[in-house]
């Protein structure tokens, strides 16, 4: 699948006329290598790649039909090339264009999309373009088996939406949301992704920064050694750590939640913007947002001390919360204030947990 030759080859009517020494990721074990390459079973391709005679009967599956990639163009330059190489006045500059056509072609097809129109168009791409997209990106194998990025562009792309929320509950290495920061890219939208991994070192050092990578730009390392840059693709996302659940399977507070995890949840369910991790919570005032003040009740927590009743919100509990002038929400066990004295204070009541958006 993937081959570095580490000498040279010297081949003479087709046959290779010395060891050659291969550096690879192969498909088969190094022991099954050694007996096809005794009975003369492998042979280099023009692409430089290792692959086996294979004499017995193949059957092909759905994904064999689907194109990997408009490989017509591609065989045309190589001819081009071959034909080049073969002439007695060679035009280097004519070679090295080709060449350099053929490579960037070679290390950047999983990239080429031209339509969303057609979806057959181009190739869905295969599991060796995710492995090819995940080497030039990382510059290294980092995860086994991944999707091609075109693939999930092109799927994504069917269901005719250009914005909304995609989501992917087993992410892996990210690809899901490289493809929705492309499809958005190349043909517009504002698409947005939820990527889900329970492993906390994939997410962190793989999706994250696989996802960094591809928003900021990033360098391939083509066959020659030189680097070739691959432009980002922009916009940017938020890395979220899941922690306890805060609610049990009844809708009620779980026991053992802290003041702080419940105040951040409802600051975040309230305004749909999450509290800033400075935020020192000592009070109930748990934070403001265009205007209006957020108040948790919850613990028995008033400053820095515990009033008995500090669930409930009372006169007394009303006196000793922080002064805001503007609109005010407070979320607490009960409430023994009346309507008319809440409408003069500018306050709605939430009861704890019931009107505590769960969800």
């Amino acid at each position: 699948m993937y081959l570095e030759l580490l000498s040279d080859l010297k081949i003479h009517n087709g046959i290779l006329q010395e060891d050659v020494l291969i550096e690879a990721e192969w498909r088969y074990t190094q022991n099954n290598l050694n007996e096809y390459s005794k009975r003369g079973e492998l042979y280099f391709t023009r692409d430089l790649y290792l692959r086996r005679v294979v004499k017995e009967p193949r059957f092909k599956k759905l994904k064999d039909l689907l194109l990997r990639v408009e490989y017509d163009a591609i065989d045309d330059y190589k001819s081009e090339l071959i034909n080049e190489l073969l002439k007695e006045e060679k035009n280097d500059e004519k070679i090295n264009e080709l060449k350099e056509v053929i490579n960037t072609f070679e290390n950047l097809h999983h990239l080429q999309i031209e339509s969303i129109t057609n979806l057959n168009g181009s190739g869905w791409g295969s599991n060796e373009d995710g492995d090819d997209e995940i080497r030039q990106i990382f510059g290294r194998k980092v995860f086994d088996f991944p999707k091609p990025s075109k693939l999930l562009l092109k799927l994504a792309a069917s269901t005719r939406f250009s914005d909304g929320y995609f989501l992917d509950s087993f992410v892996g290495t990210g690809t899901f949301g490289h493809a929705i920061l492309r499809l958005n890219k190349q043909f517009g939208g504002n698409r947005k992704f939820i990527l889900i991994e329970i492993d906390e070192n994939i997410a962190r050092e793989i999706t994250a920064e696989r996802l960094k990578k591809v928003i900021n730009g990033y360098s391939v390392q083509k066959q020659d050694r030189s680097l070739e840059h691959v432009e980002g693709l922009g916009s940017g996302f938020t890395y979220c750590k899941l922690g306890e659940p805060l609610f049990d399977k009844f809708g009620n507070v779980r026991q053992g939640v802290k003041f702080k995890e419940l105040a951040y949840h409802i600051f975040f369910s309230e305004t749909g913007v999450p509290l800033s991790e400075k935020a020192k919570l000592k009070t109930p005032l748990i934070g403001t947002y265009k205007g209006t003040a957020y108040y948790l009740l919850f613990n028995g927590i008033l400053g820095d001390k515990s009033v008995n009743g500090g669930n409930v919100l009372t006169s007394k509990i009303l006196e000793s919360l922080p002064k805001h002038n503007g609109p005010k929400i407070v979320f607490g066990e009960s409430n023994r204030l009346s309507l008319a004295r809440l409408k003069k204070e500018n306050i709605v009541f939430k009861q704890i947990p019931y009107e505590i958006k769960t969800s």
